[in-house]
């Protein structure tokens, strides 16, 4: 049955025409404040995690990506209709961002509401000074399709040899030429040639007219150039047919788990094929996360942090994450007890073995023996394994346990925060200068208003929303409410050695006491579905000044 099904899935896919080729109206070319606010609120839940926040293709999820995330601020985009080097038409972000960018991590888009597409496309224009300082682009012209033929093809095939297109893509188009290991892109990242054979991983679509456009307008930043001047309409229409004519079927594997390439950067590490600086490994969408970089380690001097607290020292490295709460040390000397006698038991039970192994072996005229001991004394390493065990339970993990569980700050001596997890983004709620939550209410949740929070509630008048940063004051206790909307979440902070469950329904308490400035990571522990990689967020640690001044700062 299972086989079946599959079959019926790529049956259903290429019984139509072909690959849709869809096309959709342009969003409004001008935007007031309210389509830029509304643009960025969706940017902030849905794409900052992968482009950054000010849109610079440097967001927590980018370098575990290649392709890397677009850097809008250089206005440079890859799909379009308009001429070589030219920016975009609203046409042409609105189309990418409803059917997405097959092969890549960037996902189709075309659930969200028509006016939150627009609202996003207006929003990120503002990331690059070139839509301001130019005038609309305009599309090349379209021009008259070629019918599919066998003449066609045949002269397309002479072209693609003409022009060398097998450098790169290879002779049978499957992107091995003899350059595609060596090629980088506009900022000498390596990218790898499109395989000409796999259509449902073309970027701006995959029937003849989509390639035709392809080879006429280029791809801006990449090394795929526009032939609009070199090669004639005709013959460019000609080439589009013959690499139409070298798509096949996909496989159900392919179909159901996808090829797109994730690199995974190994910290400290140097290697060829991936992204310079790194040795990288190259997965399927099930691929997962991988070890953090020393570079991406370092401490930032934004969010009032002093520049002297920035080190070149990583975050990870053979040991243990830095200590950056008061409890911390305590969580590690557990730890480290834990593995040390772990270790004397590994080392004397090895010797205890070879031992036995040479004191009861076969020698020349004795056969091997063994000598029976009492049941007791056979019992004795179990009753002191259970002895340390039972010490460990009740001498440090209950009471540390209750410490960290049972004894909560008084609200009014610490900085309260509730953390409202969902897919995929954390969001942050502050009490505002009142100290008091305003009401919030589930009805209420909508793409603007993402915790239900009630503002007509006085108490929620100066409260504070934000995506996936917590700002704390150090030497402060820190009382956190942790919850879900949606699945099962785990706030995980690891210098803190902080890590609980987010579970709808409930609103969970914890709290830590920081005592070092920096930046540090929050990771989800749990696989909360598809974009469980993108569910990263930071603490901000900072002098108490630096706090009230950033607190001070924000707008409700």
């Amino acid at each position: 049955m299972v086989r079946v099904r599959r079959i019926i899935v790529v049956v259903a896919l290429f019984a139509g025409p072909g690959y849709p080729r869809e096309r959709v109206a342009p969003p409004i070319q001008a935007a007031d404040a309210a389509d830029l606010e509304r643009g960025r609120l969706v940017y902030m839940l849905r794409c900052a995690q992968c482009h950054g926040r000010d849109g610079k293709g440097d967001g927590r999820a980018a370098e575990f990506m290649t392709p890397r995330p677009r850097d809008f601020t250089t206005g440079t985009f890859k799909i379009r209709s308009t001429p070589s080097g030219e920016l975009p038409t609203d046409e042409d972000l609105f189309r990418t961002v409803s059917l997405g960018m097959p092969g890549s991590r960037m996902p189709a888009w075309k659930f969200l509401p028509e006016a939150d597409r627009r609202a996003v496309i207006a929003y990120l224009k503002t990331f690059s000074p070139a839509f301001a300082k130019s005038a609309p682009p305009s599309p090349v012209a379209e021009g008259r399709p070629l019918r599919m033929s066998d003449s066609s093809v045949a002269r397309g095939r002479a072209l693609y040899a003409e022009l060398k297109c097998g450098d790169c893509h290879g002779a049978e188009g499957r992107g091995d030429g003899t350059s595609s290991r060596t090629l980088v892109d506009e900022w000498a990242r390596p990218i790898r040639p499109a395989d000409l054979t796999r259509p449902w991983t073309f970027r701006g679509g995959a029937e003849a007219e989509d390639i035709y456009l392809r080879l006429t307008t280029g791809m801006n930043g990449t090394p795929m150039p526009s032939f609009a001047d070199a090669v004639p309409e005709e013959d460019r229409r000609h080439l589009a047919n013959f690499v139409r004519s070298l798509a096949r079927e996909p496989s159900a594997d392919e179909l159901c788990e996808g090829e797109d390439a994730v690199w995974v950067r190994r910290a400290g590490a140097g290697g060829g094929g991936g992204p310079p600086g790194a040795a990288c490994r190259r997965g399927a969408r099930r691929t997962g996360a991988g070890d953090r970089d020393p570079a991406c380690a370092k401490i930032p001097a934004d969010h009032g942090l002093d520049k002297t607290s920035m080190t070149e020292t990583p975050l990870y490295g053979w040991g243990l994450p830095i200590r950056a709460s008061t409890h911390a040390g305590m969580i590690d000397f557990g730890i480290n007890l834990i593995h040390a006698v772990m270790i004397v038991i590994f080392v004397l039970w090895g010797l205890f073995f070879l031992y036995c192994l040479v004191r009861y072996r076969r020698r020349e005229g004795r056969a091997a023996t063994y000598k029976q001991t009492g049941h007791v004394t056979a019992l004795l390493p179990d009753v002191f394994v259970l002895i340390f065990e039972l010490a460990l339970i009740f001498a440090y993990a209950i009471p540390n346990w209750a410490a960290l569980r049972q004894q909560m700050p008084d609200e009014s001596k610490a900085v309260v925060v509730r953390v409202i997890a969902e897919q995929f983004i954390w969001n942050i709620h502050y009490p505002g200068a009142d100290g008091k939550f305003g009401r919030t209410d589930p009805r209420l949740v909508t793409q603007e208003n993402l915790i239900g929070l009630d503002r007509t509630d006085p108490a929620a008048a100066d409260d504070l929303h934000r995506l996936n940063e917590i700002h704390l004051p150090i030497d402060k206790p820190a009382l956190i409410y942790l919850s879900s909307k949606d699945v099962i979440h785990s706030l995980f902070v690891p210098e803190f050695r902080l890590k609980q469950d987010a579970v709808p329904g409930l609103r969970i308490p914890v709290w830590v006491t920081p005592n070092r400035v920096g930046r540090y990571e929050i990771g989800c522990a749990q696989l909360c579905g598809l974009g469980h990689y993108r569910m990263r967020g930071d603490v901000i640690v900072q002098t108490q000044a630096n706090y009230d001044a950033w607190l001070k700062a924000q707008t409700p």
